[in-house]
Parts: structure tokens; C-alpha cells; sequence
């Protein structure tokens, strides 16, 4: 099957954060223990589940998938942010931390954004 570079290189990139999610699901399952754990597990959990249906999505050039991309923008902080919050102790550099990842998950997820508008409608 003849698909661009891009095609391949973000489908890899977020399958393999997409596996590294799935497979770090039953160490956070097993550590709930209070309801912001359970709040950041179902944010993990929602993670997972749309970045494997952004790159279904990307594959079949199915013009809905920027919902999933969106999806996957707005659990992204919360898996990423809440775990160190909720599962370790808070640090001094917890807060810069915090700002880095909200706003490199932002910019990741605007550019896949247009990515995915711009492919879709290219090829449907």
C-alpha cells in the first residue's frame, strides 16, 4: 500500500504512544485508590482508546477523524498532567513541568489538527 512518509511516521509515533499507554494501563489500574486516580485512569484509558482511532483514521481517510484528534487533545493533559499529580509527590519543578506538557500536548495536537483536516479532505 503506497501512503506518504508523513502518513507512516505520525501513525508510528502515536502507535507507539498508544502502546506505551496500553501497556502501562494495569500499573495505573492497580494503584486507584482515590477518585483524581480514578478521574486520570479514565483519562488514560480515553488517551489510548482515540489515538488508535486517529491512526484508523489517518489510514482510511475517514473525514471524522478529526473528532478523535480533538478527543485525543483534551485527554492528553490529563493523562499526562494528572498522573505525576495524583500518582507521585508533588516538586519544585512539578509547575514548570506541568506548563511544558500542557503546551507541547496544544501544539502536537493543533498540528495533527491540520494535518488531518488537510489529508481528508485531499482524499475524499
Amino acid at each position: 500500500m503506497k501512503k506518504p512518509v508523513s502518513v507512516w511516521l505520525i501513525s508510528l509515533a502515536l502507535c507507539a504512544v498508544s502502546f506505551e499507554g496500553l501497556w502501562s494501563l494495569p500499573n495505573v489500574l492497580l494503584s486507584l485508590q482515590t477518585t483524581s486516580q480514578i478521574l486520570v485512569a479514565i483519562s488514560h484509558i480515553i488517551y489510548v482508546i482515540s489515538g488508535f482511532a486517529v491512526v484508523t483514521g489517518i489510514w482510511r481517510s475517514v473525514r471524522s477523524t478529526w473528532i478523535a484528534v480533538i478527543i485525543w487533545g483534551v485527554s492528553g493533559p490529563g493523562a499526562a498532567i494528572g498522573g505525576p499529580l495524583v500518582f507521585s509527590p508533588i516538586t519544585a519543578a512539578t509547575p514548570r513541568t506541568v506548563i511544558v506538557i500542557a503546551i507541547s500536548v496544544l501544539l502536537i495536537t493543533m498540528g495533527l489538527l491540520l494535518y488531518v483536516r488537510r489529508i481528508t479532505r485531499a482524499r475524499i
